[in-house]
């Protein structure tokens, strides 16, 4: 028996790692001016940010300037956009050096330290309470606050 079947066409949405960079500004070249614009997100491929959707075109080829806290980190970057919707613009770099790749890079893996440093602070930490061994008293014990009765049932003493 022969069986023919197709598989749908999958897009890949993502070739490489994206971090958040809400506190950066995507800088928009245009003739005789830059335009700032909130990023969203970052990846050593694409960038995207808050911006009218509208006024994009998927295709449209664009030059922009990665800024953090009024220091250009990488300018000059050729991107196109790929996407535009819900006012956010998603572009994907084209013909960047090398040292604009690794400036992305570096941006990318500067956020990912950020990120686990702040999950890292946020993570709660044992108490001394859960770190206490078990003593080996009798296997009935009170507990002081309850004053119950607790019979320990992995204790060798109750094993038969």
């Amino acid at each position: 028996m022969d069986a023919d079947f197709t598989l749908p066409e999958h897009k890949e949405r993502r070739k490489a790692f994206r971090v958040a960079i809400a506190d950066y500004v995507i800088l928009i070249h245009a003739k005789e001016k830059k335009y700032p614009f909130h990023g969203r997100d970052i990846s050593a491929t694409g960038v995207s940010f808050k911006g009218r959707s509208k006024a994009f075109k998927p295709g449209v080829g664009l030059v922009l300037d990665i800024v953090k806290d009024g220091r250009t980190l990488i300018a000059n970057l050729g991107a196109k956009i790929v996407w535009a919707q819900n006012d956010l613009v998603g572009c994907a770099f084209v013909n960047i050096s090398c040292n604009q790749e690794d400036g992305l890079c570096a941006i990318t893996l500067a956020e990912q330290k950020r990120l686990a440093a702040s999950r890292k602070a946020e993570k709660p930490q044992p108490s001394a309470c859960s770190e206490a061994k078990p003593t080996e008293a009798s296997p009935k014990a009170k507990t002081s606050a309850l004053d119950i009765d607790f019979a320990d049932p992995w204790s060798s003493k109750h094993k038969k």
